[in-house]
């Protein structure tokens, strides 16, 4: 009889042939007749595996799906290559025809909240229309409010107009008092000087940069090139000021560990567009940073 560790191996082994998950009534058919495992001991072996974090098993009625944790990364990080192109709504990466569509609904939904924890992929309301968006970037405060701002000021603009024309206030007195009233109905208690953010440098920063890298572009590794503007929304609770996220990014291309890519044709940017991108101060404009390999 061999051990549990070389009757595990060989059950590992057997399952790495599958390139999706795979019914255990189809797996176990899959074994040969004279292996090592017994046909009895295969589901108890693989329940035991299971606790070991070596194998994924899926439980729905009568039917039980195996795959491996391998399989899994591998369908994850074609799920976040697909999200790399643009948000989509939860049941767009549930489909067939999704990289998540081998895996049955639970091994899916588990999927998908572990790549939430590790804020790997983001899940918020959709901008515009109903229901939920899963993206690789976290969602912006402005997109949310800019619509509903814009409608209130459309509706402010003429009453301060009027207030003004009749000398009851000025256009700045109306907005300041309905700029502190705002404030005063806020749920929270808004703060109009927050505290200083830390903003982390050397070792530190160079390690953020990197996980954001990888995060945005799992190929960042392999020198894949990264927008730096993803970068930069996604690292904003790091590096508020886009001066400091400009100085990390350029101390850290000091270090020769990464390129920065320039923007060939500056003389065609507006300011407002030349001000999105990293710049060194020289008349160089960054819009791309990866890895040296």
């Amino acid at each position: 009889m061999l051990s549990l560790s070389e009757e595990a191996a060989f059950l590992l082994r057997a399952l790495g042939q599958f390139n999706a998950p795979v019914a255990a009534s189809r797996f176990e058919k899959s074994l040969p007749k004279l292996g090592p495992v017994k046909r009895s001991e295969v589901r108890p072996l693989l329940d035991r595996l299971l606790k070991q974090d070596l194998v994924r098993i899926d439980r729905q009625s009568n039917k039980v799906t195996y795959w491996l944790p391998a399989l899994e990364e591998k369908l994850a990080e074609q799920l976040i290559a697909l999200l790399q192109q643009g948000p989509l709504a939860p049941s767009g990466v549930e489909g067939k025809n999704s990289p998540l569509g081998s895996l049955p609904p639970g091994g899916r939904k588990s999927l998908l909240n572990r790549l939430k924890k590790e804020r790997r992929i983001f899940e918020f309301p959709a901008v515009k229309g109903t229901g939920n968006r899963l993206s690789v970037i976290p969602p912006e405060i402005q997109d949310y409010l800019q619509g509903m701002i814009e409608g209130l000021f459309a509706k402010l603009r003429p009453l301060s107009v009027a207030f003004e024309e009749a000398g009851v206030h000025t256009k700045e007195d109306f907005y300041l008092q309905a700029h502190q009233m705002w404030l005063n109905s806020l749920p929270v208690k808004i703060s109009t000087m927050p505290e200083p953010v830390e903003v982390p440098s050397g070792e530190v920063a160079e390690r953020l940069i990197l996980a954001g890298m990888t995060q945005l572009d799992s190929a960042a590794i392999n020198g894949a090139l990264v927008s730096l503007t993803k970068l930069r929304n996604l690292l904003r609770a790091h590096f508020p000021g886009k001066v400091d996220f400009d100085g990390a990014i350029l101390t850290f291309a000091e270090q020769e560990r990464i390129a920065l890519h320039r923007h060939v044709h500056v003389s065609t940017l507006s300011q407002a567009e030349k001000d999105d991108l990293v710049t060194d101060g020289r008349d160089n404009y960054f819009i791309g940073i990866a890895l040296r390999v």
